[in-house]
This record gives structure tokens, C-alpha cells and sequence, in this order.
């Protein structure tokens, strides 16, 4: 395994749902709590189950905006790294903390375009309602 990515429910308020996302890739980790619900993990997951269309194919996961307006920000995006397809998966957490609490991290995974369509297929199946915690592992590459 090159890294993983934990998606866990962990609060259900009548419906409204928080979660945690740990994600790793054996060097680096990072975690974020956020407020979302059922269909925010239905567009992503679908074009990932099909990932790569082309080398220049890029699929992404963004969740606010990469500035101080917002609460934290997310971002995980599928790409092809070179010409023959091989495959990464980026992630960049910031959550707009202050001096003593305040992180942001950026790392990707290395992975086969395979395991990306299987990422996808496991996210758009969830139903968190019934489930509380999906876990991805990346394919080990040699």
C-alpha cells in the first residue's frame, strides 16, 4: 500500500452529516472534519470510475476555496503524471487556523488509473446513512 484515503461519518444531526477524511501516503497525513451530505460523494466518484478518458483527464474533489473567506478548504484530484497513464491522486488540506492551530498540507498518492476506478466505485456506492466508514487503499506499486 502507497496511501490511503478513510472517509468516516461522525455525527448524523437529523440528517445533516459531519465527517472526517484521513488520507495518507505513508509519509505524509492529513484530516478534516466537515458538514456535507449523501450526494456530495455521487459527481466526483462517477468520473473517477472512469478515469483516465485521456492523459490529460483530470478529475477533482473541492470542497470551499483556497482562501481565508472560507472555513477550511480540500482539494482531491485524480491526474494522469506522464504520458503512459500512471496515476496519482493529490490532496491539499487547509484549515485556515491561526498561528497555534492552523495547517495546511499537500501530498500526493501513486497509484494505478485501476485503483482510482475502484476509489470511485466504493464513493459512489456509500450510503453514510448505513455505513459510518469506507476505507481506499492505493494499489502497491513496484
Amino acid at each position: 500500500m502507497t496511501g490511503f484515503i478513510k472517509l468516516t461519518v461522525i455525527e448524523d444531526d437529523n440528517g445533516e452529516l459531519k465527517f472526517r477524511i484521513d488520507s495518507s501516503n505513508n509519509r505524509c497525513m492529513t484530516t478534516l472534519d466537515f458538514y456535507g451530505n449523501n450526494d456530495d460523494f455521487k459527481e466526483f466518484p462517477s468520473k473517477l470510475i472512469d478515469f483516465p478518458k485521456s492523459k490529460e483527464d483530470i478529475v477533482t474533489f473541492e470542497l470551499g476555496e483556497d482562501n481565508r473567506k472560507w472555513a477550511y478548504y480540500m482539494i482531491i484530484k485524480a491526474f494522469c503524471y506522464d504520458d503512459l497513464g500512471h496515476s496519482a491522486i493529490k490532496i491539499i488540506v487547509d484549515n485556515f487556523g491561526d498561528t497555534s492551530t492552523g495547517y495546511r498540507t499537500e501530498f500526493s498518492i501513486i497509484t494505478e488509473p485501476s485503483s482510482l476506478n475502484r476509489l470511485g466505485q466504493q464513493l459512489f456506492a456509500w450510503n453514510p446513512y448505513e455505513t459510518k466508514e469506507i476505507i481506499w487503499e492505493s494499489d502497491n506499486l513496484s
